[in-house]
């Protein structure tokens, strides 16, 4: 009975093991997954983006005149947060931010070939 036990808590304890083994595994690459997130990297235009502000950046260049709602809807995060994004890559000189009908704030991409005339207009 007692060699049972024994056999059960060593199965026990090396299936521990090795679950342990693969959640740190897969927290090392959560971890760098966020950094890459949150880092800045070039990709291709030029400028330095989050990979949250290129993402964005090309949900709305598929979608002209989506509303900074719209884009809170879509990326399930909260409007402040979107709003803040929107207000980067606006500075940026990347989109443009109008007031339509009703405080409806809509957000167009500038294209990437006049890229060059928004940067000199800045």
């Amino acid at each position: 009975m007692k060699e049972n036990q024994n056999l059960n808590d060593s199965i026990i304890d090396e299936t521990f093991h090795t679950l342990n083994e693969r959640h740190n595994s897969i927290y090392q690459f959560v971890m760098r997954y966020n950094d890459y997130i949150i880092s800045t990297h070039d990709y291709g235009l030029g400028i330095l983006l989050s990979m949250i502000e290129a993402h964005t950046l090309t949900y709305i260049e598929e979608n002209p005149g989506i509303t900074v709602t719209e884009l809170a809807s879509y990326w399930n995060k909260t409007k402040g947060a979107l709003s803040q994004t929107v207000s980067r890559l606006s500075d940026k000189g990347l989109v443009t931010k109008e007031k339509k009908r009703r405080k409806r704030q809509e957000c167009t991409p500038i294209c990437y070939r006049n890229r060059s005339k928004a940067q000199q207009s800045t």
